[in-house]
């Protein structure tokens, strides 16, 4: 467990991730810390890395407060918010990449994604796309990425994507890169 790497997830709410204000982010640690706790896991939780990625993070988790708990009670959002939160830092942890801009519905993703070394707002050179499980198994995971993929496959955009499914009771995280 020593060589494990630990991401804090309150790092979402400094406001130096580009296109993230410190309270939007702040509320992506709060709704996944809640959905975490929801799942029975409390201050950390060693989140498995799976798919193009093989790899473990210990995550250290905000502390859930009852205002949370009433704050984030529609579980679904929820779900996709703290989905994002993990997935923005599995993608500033396990590659050369930053959220750049959140992308406009109808694209089939959810950002834009620059170098973080190179940093232009204006030079979007990937994308993500990312989907949260609250309570699951493998078959509904294996499913979620496969239609994910299908989606983003079916765009005309030669730019490479990410694509991060995130699981919070048994804490996994897929992530394929196209």
């Amino acid at each position: 467990m020593d060589n494990v790497k630990t991401i804090d997830l309150s790092d979402l709410g400094t406001g130096e991730i580009p296109t993230l204000r410190a309270g939007c982010g702040l509320a992506f640690a709060e709704s996944a810390g809640v959905c975490f706790e929801e799942q029975g896991h409390y201050d950390s939780v060693e989140l498995r890395v799976e798919g193009d990625f093989e790899e473990s993070f210990r995550l250290a988790l905000p502390e859930v407060t009852d205002q949370m708990r009433r704050c984030y009670a529609d579980k679904e959002r929820a779900t996709e918010d703290g989905a994002y939160g993990v997935a923005i830092m599995l993608i500033l942890n396990l590659t050369d990449y930053t959220v750049v801009e959140k992308s406009r519905k109808g694209t089939a993703f959810d950002y834009w994604l620059g170098k973080k070394d190179d940093y232009d707002p204006f030079n979007k050179q990937a994308r993500l796309e990312v989907s949260g499980i609250l309570k699951g198994n493998d078959s509904d995971i294996n499913y979620r990425s496969k239609n994910k993929l299908t989606r983003l496959q079916k765009q005309v955009n030669s730019l490479p994507a990410f694509i991060i499914i995130v699981e919070f009771s048994k804490p996994k995280s897929n992530i394929k890169k196209l």
